[in-house]
This record gives C-alpha cells, structure tokens and sequence, in this order.
C-alpha cells in the first residue's frame, strides 16, 4: 500500500476515479485502516471517485446520451456496502435506464465462482435474485457493465453454464450458446460491478 501511494503522490489534492468498485474501496477504507499513521492514505481515500461521482461533481451540466429502455442488473457488493450507488442511480435515470437493480449476489466474488469446488455455491448465489432478474429481461440483450463477475453470471443465466473467458464478451450474447463448466480456475482475478442488461 505504501507503493501505491508512492505512485500516486504525482496527482495528489485531485480527483482519483477508480472505475473498479472493489479497488475504489479498498483505497477508501482499508488503505487509512492499514496505514493510519500515513497522512497520505487519508488524503487518497479523501479523492476517490467512482466514474459517476466524477461526472456530477466535475461535468454536472453533461447529459448523457438517453438510451430509453429497461435494463437489469445488479450494484457490485463493494459499491453498495461502501461506495454507495446514488451517483450511478442518478445517472442511469438521466440516461432513461428503467429497472430495478435486484439485490443479493453475483456468486463470483472475485474470482471464487472460478475456483474448483465453487461452482454450485456461485450459481445458487447468482439465482437467489440476479439471475432470475436478468433472466425476466427481453431475448438477446446488448450487455453493458463497468465489471465483469456479476456480468458473467448474467451469462450464466442465458446460458445454464458459466462464462469462463472474456472472449465470451466480445460476442453478442445469445440464449442458447453455452460455455462449459470450468474444471479448474481460469486465472480470473476481477471483481465485481454495477452490470446493466439493455
């Protein structure tokens, strides 16, 4: 940690945007819990942003593109127990996204759902309320999202088998195709994220 603010002393006093949920929190609160004697570690956990509370506070006359149409999805564990997701709300009302973000879990956590021996447990997790959420969405979504776990197990939901790769991604997703159960971890360490389906 004390590397990472070694690093970041250059952009001091500004705005840090952490677009990851989970990294945004860990500079927010553990990084002044782990180095409370570091003026520095308070100051970063002071600037950080996620990219929505970027965009109120230094372009809060910028309207986004309205897209009118309803969209499912999920706020990442660490936005929501942390970060908080009103900026993000806001900013989906503004852009005409209609829908609720259902609560609960992904079921990947990083990258548990990955792990050998995990993959029941992740997918009970993701159809506790994510899955059957994403599932009551309209055929063939366009997928949109800041992370990728909870967006994989939006994949999953299509499919009934996990998304193991981020070439999964780059292919607009189809019900039907299925990916097979991994064996093994994939080697995946990303986090979570705030994952609309449009």
């Amino acid at each position: 940690m004390r590397r990472t603010l070694d690093r970041l002393e250059p952009v001091a006093g500004r705005p840090l945007v952490v677009l990851e949920p989970s990294c945004a929190a860990t500079l927010r609160t553990d990084l002044p819990e782990l180095l409370p004697g570091d003026a520095r570690a308070r100051a970063v956990a002071a600037s950080v942003r996620t990219f929505a509370q970027t965009l109120e506070e230094l372009a809060p006359d910028w309207e986004p593109p309205r897209l009118d149409r309803p969209v499912a999805g999920q706020t990442h564990c660490h936005q929501h127990a942390v970060l908080g997701d009103a900026a993000e709300r806001r900013l989906r009302e503004r852009a005409g996204l209609a829908g609720d973000l259902s609560g609960g879990c992904c079921g990947l956590a990083g990258n548990f759902g990955f792990e050998r021996g995990h993959y029941d447990v992740s997918v009970a997790c993701a159809q506790d309320r994510l899955l059957p959420a994403v599932s009551a969405a309209p055929p063939a979504p366009r997928c949109w999202r800041t992370a990728s776990p909870a967006a994989r197990s939006w994949r999953s939901s299509r499919t009934g088998a996990p998304a193991t790769s981020r070439s999964c991604w780059r292919r607009r997703c189809r019900p039907g195709r299925t990916v097979p159960a991994p064996e093994t971890g994939n080697g995946c360490h990303s986090h979570g994220g705030v994952s609309l389906l449009t």
